[in-house]
């Protein structure tokens, strides 16, 4: 039996003028705004960087420390965490880290909501005894019980 052919995009004129100019820097998104891509997103100066950086919320922040190396070296520096205090005091009543985490670690065990042994678990809260999100499985086989038998010491 013939595969059937696979559908194709609709041309615009304005698509094939880039593509004989070989304008390749933006594209449109469906909406038909224009979008740069991420390279010259990282490329934008340090300081604008970090001003942007102050309206955005903790999550926001880590995510966009998770698009390539050049954004996470840019808002995992020692200079960044003013922009990363200013960024947790924006979302509303989260705590300050515990004198152990970073700002990215707190933001990590604050909003994503996995496991942190098996990753695939979703965990709705943290242990924050244990300083981590950790699901019921990987409890019974990562941690010591408090309550262990004595009588074996």
């Amino acid at each position: 039996m013939a595969r059937p052919a696979n559908k194709r995009r609709k041309s615009t004129a304005a698509n094939k003028e880039n593509e004989a100019s070989g304008d390749n820097r933006a594209s449109r998104t469906p909406g038909g705004a224009r979008c740069l891509p991420v390279a010259n997103f990282a490329e934008l100066p340090f300081d604008i960087l970090l001003e942007i950086g102050t309206h955005l919320t903790p999550l926001d922040l880590l995510d966009l420390c998770r698009v390539n190396n050049a954004l996470r070296n840019v808002f995992t520096t020692k200079s960044s965490r003013a922009m990363w205090k200013q960024a947790r005091a924006n979302a509303n009543d989260l705590p300050d880290p515990f004198p152990e985490f970073s700002e990215p670690a707190w933001a990590n065990l604050i909003y994503v909501r996995v496991c942190n042994f098996c990753w695939k678990t979703k965990v709705m809260e943290p242990d924050f005894w244990l300083r981590c999100r950790i699901c019921a499985k990987c409890s019974e086989t990562q941690s010591v019980s408090r309550f262990s038998d004595s009588s074996r010491l």
